[in-house]
């Protein structure tokens, strides 16, 4: 049934000690990564740069505290309820007239000895839609009375207190199974590191002579927000003959 009173709700939570001194003291310290850098061993044999990409990662120390959480939900109610109580309380008046007092709500009849009379008919149906309408009202100012009521919850949860830095464990780890490319002016090379953290990009040819045989800047970009300089060097045509490049960066 559909009500009519407008409600405005506001939440408010807040995180409260938990009362129990047995969860209080399973505190739990874990160690979490806070960010990262990126260092690379790479060689270029002919059209084929080979790179082993490693993650190092800094770390700090997070406290996770046992606590209940207080949800408290505060509900307003607009005066459209009142007009349902007001409806409701007038429409059933009318109605319990119209049962009581039937022939009120009809036209006086004579009959053929010259008798007034009144039929009652006209009187129950207009009581039963006044009681129709009069519950119905009064149905929708119980549900938004009842939707008006607060409410305040709790449940367990836990409160992340972050601490000072610490070793990670590993510190440096493989950069594995994710995608990467190469860039090298307009120009980008997509590959994907294996679980060594290594992969092997295919060098596009020089599109301008004078590029052929230049050491040329480039990076790999490791991630949205990381990219690794590297340096290489274009061939008009791939040469599988030249002497391999070693270099590291990080």
């Amino acid at each position: 049934m559909p009500a009519c009173a407008q409600l405005t709700t506001s939440t408010e939570v807040r995180l409260l000690p938990s009362p129990d001194r047995a969860a209080q003291a399973t505190a739990a310290v874990r160690v979490e990564v806070v960010d990262h850098s990126f260092a690379a061993t790479w060689e270029q044999e002919g059209p084929r740069l080979r790179a082993t990409i490693r993650e190092r990662r800094s770390c700090r120390a997070v406290t996770m505290v046992p606590m209940i959480r207080e949800t408290k939900t505060v509900r307003t109610i607009d005066a459209g309820v009142y007009w349902e109580y007001g409806i409701a309380a007038l429409t059933l008046g009318v109605a319990s007239y119209a049962f009581v007092r039937p022939e009120a709500f009809s036209r006086p009849l004579i009959n053929a000895e010259g008798e007034i009379v009144r039929e009652r008919r006209s009187g129950y149906t207009s009581g039963g839609l006044f009681a129709a309408i009069g519950v119905y009202s009064l149905s929708a100012a119980i549900i938004d009375s009842v939707r008006a009521r607060d409410s305040v919850t709790y449940e367990d949860t836990l409160e992340r207190r972050p601490g000072g830095a610490v070793p990670c464990d590993p510190e440096e780890v493989p950069w594995r199974e994710r995608s990467v490319a190469l860039i090298i002016g307009a120009r980008e090379v997509a590959g994907r590191t294996d679980d060594e953290g290594r992969v092997e990009l295919l060098l596009p040819s020089a599109s301008d002579p004078a590029e052929v045989g230049v050491r040329m800047p480039a990076a790999i970009r490791v991630d949205p927000t990381h990219a690794i300089a590297v340096e290489v060097v274009l061939a008009a045509e791939p040469d599988d003959g030249e002497a391999p490049t070693r270099s590291e960066r990080r």
